[in-house]
This record gives C-alpha cells, structure tokens and sequence, in this order.
C-alpha cells in the first residue's frame, strides 16, 4: 500500500506567507517605537543625573551656580577658561569644540548648524551652537554632546547666573532635534534645587499640536513628571 503524504499547497503556503507579512508590517513599528521611547528616556534620565552630579561637584570648587562669573558679566572667560573652570573637571570629556563642525555636526540650515524643533517643523532653535565666553560646547566619552548656554537673570533686582543645558542623547546622528533626542534642562536660580527641566511651570505645552514655538524646550520636564516615561500621547 502506497503512504499519503500531506502537504499545503503552493497557494496555501503563499496565503499564511501573506498574512504573516501584513501582521509584521502592523506589529514591528510599533515595537520599534516602544523600544525608541524606552531607550530615550532612560539615556535622558541617566544623562540628567550626569548632569546634576557634575553642577553640584562643580559648586563644591566654584561656589554656588547662580553666583558662577556670568551672575554680573558673560565675557569675563575665554571659552576655553569657562569649560576648564566650570565644567571638563566634572564630566568625562573628550574634548571642547569651539565650532559645531569639531564636534562632527553638518550643516543643516543654509550654512549653519541648529537643532531642530520637535514641535514646530521646519523651524530651528535661535541658539547658535559653538563655544564662546558664554558657551561650552563639548562631546562627552559616550558620544553625546553637551551644549551649554550660560547668562544671568535679572530677579528682584539681583543678577544671578543661569545655565541652559541642551544634552543631545545620541550626538551628531539624526534626528538632532528638542524633542526627540535633544533635551533641554536649566540649572536653577535656587542653588539648592540644582539642575531643573527648562521652564519647569511651562512643561504643559509639550503636547501634540501645540504651536507655541518653544515648547520643545518643555519636552525634557514633561518626560521628568511622567515618571521618566515617554507616554502614549506624547508627541514623539
């Protein structure tokens, strides 16, 4: 007696072949996703206690934060003298860059290199990114860039030094956006709170279809009160 052997037919395996690839297609973004906001917000999160650790060594040698050189003038330091003072003490640095191109960036608007804004497309952060008397540009050992924007404040009639720290999580790769995989934090004009997300009372703005042009800049603290969580409705 002759064995039967069963077996799908060309068109059968072609079908589940088919349906295979529809459930891939629908199901692997989002699993990407879901695997990008986990990655950027534990970057993020490690890189803000990065952050705060070194603002508060810093302070042990130079004194509060809020009294540092640009509490009266910006352009008492080189760029040079700053980043030595305040800050390659305190971070794992590789080195300093006095323009974007040493930090390996290129050229994305015109001639000129700025981060993009998550929130408003096709539009730029105004911070033009390279070190000076005022700002420190640096890469760091594992690849990120620090761009730090340092000025004073005027509140109640007294200057005080604040510093505007962008941390770009994944340095000169794309997207290079607020956002998205730059993040803005500030250090606080109360030397005891240290480091704080930009604007903290603003960071309602960071929502989907919001127009204000610098809500962005309030992304890192909507991350910081989601429980260093990037949620479902956030506008990734």
């Amino acid at each position: 007696m002759r064995k039967r052997f069963l077996a799908f037919t060309l068109s059968e395996v072609l079908v589940v072949l088919v349906i295979i690839g529809i459930v891939a297609g629908l199901t692997i973004p989002s699993v990407i996703t879901d695997f990008q906001k986990k990655t950027t917000a534990t970057s993020l999160k490690k890189a803000y206690t990065d952050i705060s650790q070194a603002v508060k060594l810093s302070e042990i040698y130079n004194g509060p934060v809020t009294r540092w050189v640009w509490a009266t003038q910006a352009t008492t330091h080189t760029a040079e003298e700053a980043f030595n003072k305040y800050w390659k003490p305190y971070f794992k640095t590789i080195k300093l860059c006095p323009h974007w191109r040493d930090c390996g960036y290129e050229a994305n608007n015109g001639s000129a290199f700025l981060y993009k804004m998550l929130l408003s497309p096709g539009q730029y952060s105004s911070f033009s990114v390279q070190s000076n008397g005022s700002r420190s540009l640096f890469v760091l050992a594992n690849g990120s860039i620090i761009f730090i924007v340092s000025g004073n404040t005027n509140t109640g009639g007294v200057l005080s030094c604040v510093n505007t720290i962008f941390i770009d999580l994944n340095g000169t790769k794309e997207p290079n956006t607020i956002g998205k995989d730059v993040f803005t934090f500030q250090t606080s004009l109360t030397s005891s709170q240290g480091v704080v997300s930009y604007k903290a009372d603003e960071t309602n703005l960071c929502n989907k279809g919001e127009t204000d042009h610098y809500a962005s800049y309030y992304c890192a603290g909507r991350i910081m009160q989601d429980g260093w969580q990037i949620t479902d409705d956030y506008p990734w």
